[in-house]
């Protein structure tokens, strides 16, 4: 399958997946020495290159083995009390609001929604003005898409913390930022989490989670083992015996725009949204679709005519897969949606094969 999906789950290049066995190759040489002698100091120098690449402190950063693993560890560190909220979008990743749903009723607390308008002209400011409404003293967190996962629209990210500094602990999920953001970190933020094995090509099992500076003596692995009571950020280093070599190959995956295409990452960017651009051009030619926003990033979501509901959608994702194409779907107001996700391998005759799949199996 030549189209990869980015948005979700990535596609680590074969020169990652290299450094990747490397490293496995080196510790299962010695299990001993590497988890008693040299796991610290490696994982401190990826964090390192990864606090260089998001231009941040490394002393605020946390490699994890994914978002939904991160959140989960914040929304512990708040405290969260009988009648509080926490406040997410509509187009909150669904695996984040579970886990707000889950938090909040533990606690005998409430998750409240804001409804994203339509984008537009007035889309920023409809967004700031729907998520201060939603915010009050009761608040305990509010959670933030840098970009939405259903329909790949950025959000105020900037303009929101400014208007909620000192009102309530904000965390912002990046789950798509790293890689296709110039500067997706926002050190404002209480916590920052975003993905590097989406447009990083990091192997899966790589996230990064940023930590305000008053909220580092307070948080903590969601699994207490050695080093669990250490200092931030070394106390989530060891969490339990686990592979890390997908955390040890985070570098080669920093370096491979420039080492194997010979571009940085804001040209890769550039490149890909162009591609984006055209793909969708041909694609709504031929297909009843539309784009849901501006395609200013290289992964946008289009509306289509198919009338869906969400199990529908599910299925019509696997019909897709089957025939060759990789995109991620969803049911929003019982219209089915794709969402398109740009690389450089990807050429016009792969968009060509999505609209040819549409049109044999589902429309």
């Amino acid at each position: 399958i030549r189209d990869r999906n980015h948005g979700s789950f990535g596609a680590t290049p074969t020169q990652v997946q290299d450094a990747r066995r490397a490293w496995l190759r080196r510790i299962e040489a010695s299990p001993e020495r590497f988890f008693r002698n040299e796991m610290h100091d490696r994982l401190a120098e990826v964090r390192t290159t990864v606090a260089r690449f998001l231009g941040i402190d490394e002393t605020s950063l946390v490699l994890m083995g994914n978002v939904t693993e991160a959140i989960g560890v914040a929304l512990r560190a708040v405290p969260i009390e009988s009648g509080s909220n926490i406040v997410i979008s509509s187009d909150c990743y669904q695996w984040v609001a579970l886990a707000a749903e889950h938090r909040a009723r533990a606690a005998s607390a409430e998750v409240r929604t804001v409804e994203l308008p339509q984008p537009g002209p007035a889309f920023e400011s409809e967004v700031i003005a729907g998520s201060l409404d939603a915010i009050d003293d009761g608040t305990a967190l509010v959670i933030i898409d840098q970009i939405t996962s259903p329909t790949a629209l950025r959000l105020p990210v900037d303009a929101l913390l400014d208007r909620l500094r000192g009102r309530a602990p904000v965390l912002v999920d990046a789950a798509h930022g790293p890689g296709i953001e110039p500067e997706p970190a926002t050190p404002d933020a209480d916590f920052w989490v975003g993905s590097l094995h989406k447009w990083t090509y990091a192997p899966r099992g790589t996230s990064v989670f940023v930590v305000g500076e008053q909220w580092r003596d307070r948080i903590e692995p969601l699994v207490v083992s050695d080093g669990t009571l250490g200092p931030f950020p070394a106390n989530f280093d060891y969490t339990g015996t686990r592979d890390y070599s997908a955390l040890l190959a985070i570098p080669a995956a920093l370096e491979f725009p420039d080492k194997a295409l010979g571009m940085t990452w804001p040209e890769l960017t550039a490149t890909n949204v162009e591609s984006l651009r055209c793909g969708v051009e041909l694609v709504t030619k031929r297909l009843a679709a539309e784009p849901c926003g501006p395609i200013d990033l290289p992964m946008t979501t289009l509306r289509t005519a198919v009338v869906a509901d969400t199990s529908e959608a599910e299925s019509i994702g696997a019909t897709l897969r089957e025939g060759g194409v990789e995109v991620a779907t969803s049911s929003r107001s019982r219209r089915l949606h794709v969402r398109l996700s740009a690389q450089p391998y990807v050429a016009p005759s792969d968009y060509e094969r999505f609209c040819d799949v549409m049109l044999e199996r589902v429309i």
